[in-house]
């Protein structure tokens, strides 16, 4: 079997989807400012670059985008400070309340928790470290 056999070697980035480059729209209306961009617009389009250059499949980083799009349909969150545990702990009610299936809570909340845990390595976003103090 040749290296890197059908789908490349591994870890080696694939060809730029299209559907990646369009922007990952979070509002459709301006916020308070008259600005329709906002923080979290380019973070979750790096974040899925990022995933592409890992190597993760073209279904999965689609996936991704869906499931980060509908929650931002869904919630008012716009900055990176807004993404909190308490706010996550509230969308994932709503969609308990909605009667959706356990698969789809748990995939809402396994993309935002992959989100915020890259927003973490990344250093945009305080982890556990940073919330504990020098010398605890």
């Amino acid at each position: 079997m040749a290296v890197g056999g059908p789908k490349g070697l591994p870890r080696r980035p694939r060809a730029v989807q299209e559907k990646l480059l369009r922007p990952v729209v979070i509002a459709s209306d301006a916020d308070e400012g008259g600005h329709a961009a906002t923080m979290l617009e380019p973070l979750v389009r790096e974040w899925l670059l990022d995933l592409q250059v890992l190597g993760r499949s073209p279904k999965t980083i689609d996936w991704y985008r869906k499931q980060v799009h509908g929650y931002f349909l869904e919630r008012s969150v716009r900055t990176l400070d807004q993404l909190t545990a308490e706010e996550l702990k509230g969308y994932l009610a709503d969609i308990q309340a909605r009667g959706l299936a356990e698969n789809t809570m748990h995939g809402a909340f396994q993309t935002i928790k992959a989100l915020a845990n890259w927003a973490v390595r990344e250093g945009l976003l305080g982890g556990p470290a940073a919330a504990t103090p020098a010398g605890s």
